[in-house]
């Protein structure tokens, strides 16, 4: 698996906070360009994720994320809650709050054996059809040191933001960089 192709060289990751609310702060960055929807996108997200529990379930039955991620109801818990890590049963629930499609994007740090890989590189798609928006691509990351001989476990997500292209500078013929 390559993970450059399907546009990845031309995203770069976006700064985003790590204080367990990661998950909302980089869907915000990715449609606002700021961390000013978080706390909406958060509460959005609880909603949905209350008020459609059982399509979820129904829609994830042979998905394996119930593999890589906490039980639904323990998902909806700490949606609810500031501060507390999200997973992949929270991204499905934004892709509807937000009507896009979100591409996730887990990186096989541990080898291309690792099942979470295949899980979690998918794109999770709203309850609506979206077709006319693009979607967001977010990436699974870690941003505490790394332990030899540990697994990779991701705690951080990061929007990745297509990258704009260099600014050329245009000299003219005849004349020096001092002069520019």
């Amino acid at each position: 698996m390559n993970m450059f192709l399907g546009g990845f060289l031309t995203r770069l990751p976006a700064k985003v906070p790590g204080d367990g609310n990661c998950l909302f702060h980089a869907l915000s960055i990715a449609i606002a360009g700021d961390t000013s929807l978080t706390t909406e996108l958060r509460v959005r997200t609880c909603i949905e994720m209350v008020t459609n529990r059982n399509s979820y379930v129904k829609k994830h039955k042979d998905s394996g994320i119930k593999f890589v991620s906490p039980d639904y109801l323990e998902a909806v818990k700490d949606c609810s809650r500031d501060g507390v890590y999200s997973s992949a049963w929270t991204i499905d629930a934004a892709a509807t709050v937000l009507e896009r499609k979100i591409r996730s994007i887990y990186p096989p740090v541990n080898g291309l054996l690792d099942k979470t890989v295949s899980i979690l590189n998918t794109t999770f798609t709203p309850n609506l059809d979206c077709s006319q928006t693009p979607p967001i691509f977010l990436m699974w990351t870690n941003i505490s040191r790394p332990r030899p001989g540990t697994t990779w476990t991701p705690n951080h997500f990061v929007p990745l933001l297509i990258r704009k292209p260099p600014q050329v500078i245009d000299i003219a013929e005849g004349e020096s960089m001092e002069e520019v």
